[in-house]
């Protein structure tokens, strides 16, 4: 009898799931974009021979971007965005501030006048 090791993925499962154990694709990419602001930030400081306080900035930064990133608001708080993580409540509320709409799915508004299709 041969002892299987593998097993196919079920459908459910997303891409993420299935590549990433500890970060989705989202997350992996802003870690990765935040570690090359931080070599920029090294070299830029090493240019005025302070690359120790690049190195310094860019670990804040990047421990900044990772918070954001993979921390989740809790259940509960359904009403604040319960469930999402940071990053995605922080760019809905630029976007609210910046263009003043609220956006509802699945809402029409009918225009003045119009009732039942006349």
């Amino acid at each position: 009898m041969e002892e299987r090791s593998t097993y196919d993925i079920p459908e459910e499962f997303s891409d993420e799931d299935r590549w990433f154990k500890f970060f989705t694709k989202k997350q992996a990419i802003m870690i990765v974009a935040a570690i090359g602001i931080m070599v920029m930030l090294v070299k830029i400081f090493d240019g005025a021979g302070l690359a120790f306080i690049g190195v310094i900035f860019g670990g804040l930064l990047v421990i900044a971007i990772t918070v954001i990133a993979m921390l989740k608001l809790p259940e509960t708080n359904y009403l604040r965005g319960g469930g999402q993580t940071l990053d995605v409540i922080l760019f809905k509320r630029f976007i609210r501030k910046r263009n003043r709409r609220i956006y509802v799915k699945g809402y029409v508004v009918e225009k003045r006048g119009e009732k039942d299709g006349k």
